[in-house]
């Protein structure tokens, strides 16, 4: 977060922005969805995910709600953490076949081929 501030202020010409994630362009305004979009798409690509094209900010937001509640996190605090204003939001997260989860990883994974010939 610091790294990102510190990039701001250099973009603003040293004055602090408000915004954690702000614009490329301007450290003063907040970035926009679309170049947020845009800046998932490239990291996706860079880092040679096999179908960077479903890769998006809701993907990566039910990704992070999925391992934090997964991980043990509290329903009440992932409801905090995604801004839902109601509880039943949140306990989708509840309903998810961890094993199912499991399986997709070891399958799924851009690493997994690469561990398994490591080893």
């Amino acid at each position: 977060m610091a790294h990102w501030q510190k990039l701001a202020r250099a973009y603003s010409g040293g004055a602090p922005s408000p915004w954690l994630f702000h614009s490329v362009r301007n450290g003063t305004k907040a970035l926009t969805r679309q170049a947020a979009l845009k800046e998932i798409k490239e990291a996706a690509v860079a880092a040679g995910l096999a179908s960077p094209e479903r890769v998006s900010p809701h993907v990566l937001r039910h990704a992070f709600a999925t391992h934090m509640h997964s991980g043990g996190t509290d329903l009440r605090v992932l409801q905090e953490l995604l801004g839902h204003a109601g509880i039943e939001t949140a306990q989708v997260y509840t309903h998810l076949d961890t094993s199912r989860l499991h399986h997709m990883v070891r399958d799924l994974h851009p690493l997994n081929a690469q561990e398994i010939s490591d080893r």
